[in-house]
């Protein structure tokens, strides 16, 4: 269960280490859904927590604080349900008045929590003054084994994104990603799910779009299920690929390239919800090119352990252990 809240609290100590007492804070402001919050200079934006996660999960950490001054400290604490203190951490920053909770959620170890109810707490010290951040109950539940072929996986062995959803150029007012891999060589897409092309677009051997869709319904990282289809682009050599083709999950099934107008060798790639229809794609008010029933792709696409992940710039996917390999030999 995800939801949006934002709680900002002013600490009445000036020790900074008892900040996660309940019975030392003076609380300036609380609620619940609020996606935008400015008060004494510290602005919050779209704070989400996960709170109710598996065990070995990383969870799910997201939103931005700004301040009007420096931000000193990153501070977070995990309490039992009886405010007894279980773990503290904290990070020095430096010359900072921006801070991206997302970067933060391989240092903050949910998946250390056995199972059970927890209290987790995150706090900024700015201007000589601490403010909470989050102050949430989060529940742990037993790891239920994830199969692989339920859900679908953006894999490829380095996930580095270039270019993200609604960028200008090209992909103005879409949800289309630009996969470069590692330091621009030419590295292969694995097969998200079994499935089958359903359509190909392709002029003299330029641009290369293909569409695969999901032979069956399958959860999505947003938890719906639903037919999934993705678009790629760019590939220079589809001479292998044709409608109708059944396509194994793992199966190397397109590559990065630079057919049509790319400038450079990439993936391009978006993800519709659905099945895909005779057209496939539409044109947008900025006439751009776009798959069907458009969907941002960290809301669909899971990403294993196999992968090493360089960037997903403002994209917050889910990760999950790999319990099956999800890539054939090559």
């Amino acid at each position: 269960m995800k939801k949006y809240f934002v709680i900002i609290f002013l600490l009445i100590l000036t020790s900074y280490s008892t900040v996660t007492s309940a019975s030392n804070v003076s609380t300036i402001y609380t609620g619940t859904d609020v996606e935008v919050l400015n008060k004494n200079g510290i602005q919050v934006n779209n704070i989400l927590l996960d709170t109710e996660i598996t065990c070995r999960d990383s969870g799910n950490l997201e939103g931005v604080i700004n301040s009007d001054n420096s931000i000193d400290t990153i501070k977070w604490a995990f309490l039992d349900i009886n405010n007894n203190l279980i773990s503290l951490e904290s990070r020095k920053l430096t010359n900072t008045n921006s801070i991206n909770l997302y970067n933060y959620i391989d240092e903050i170890d949910f998946s250390s929590l056995g199972v059970g109810k927890y209290i987790f707490k995150l706090f900024i010290k700015s201007n000589n003054e601490s403010y909470k951040i989050i102050d949430d109950i989060i529940t742990t539940t037993k790891q239920e084994d994830i199969d692989t072929k339920d859900i679908a996986i953006l894999n490829m062995k380095y996930i580095n994104i270039s270019q993200s959803i609604g960028g200008e150029q090209g992909h103005k007012g879409t949800y289309a990603i630009d996969l470069v891999g590692l330091n621009r060589n030419v590295e292969s897409l694995y097969a998200p799910f079994d499935g089958t092309i359903k359509k190909i677009y392709s002029v003299n051997n330029q641009q290369n779009f293909v569409w695969l869709q999901s032979d069956k319904k399958i959860k999505c990282a947003d938890g719906s299920y639903d037919y999934i289809t993705v678009m790629t682009g760019h590939d220079n050599d589809i001479s292998d690929l044709y409608i109708g083709k059944k396509i194994k999950q793992g199966d190397i099934y397109y590559k990065e390239g630079n057919s049509g107008k790319a400038t450079g060798n990439h993936i391009h790639l978006e993800v519709g919800k659905g099945k895909v229809t005779e057209k496939g794609w539409k044109k947008n008010k900025y006439g751009k090119w776009e798959v069907e029933n458009h969907i941002k792709p960290d809301q669909v696409f899971y990403i294993t352990n196999e992968s090493t992940i360089i960037n997903t710039i403002d994209l917050a996917f889910t990760k999950t252990p790999c319990l099956r390999d999800s890539r054939k030999k090559s």
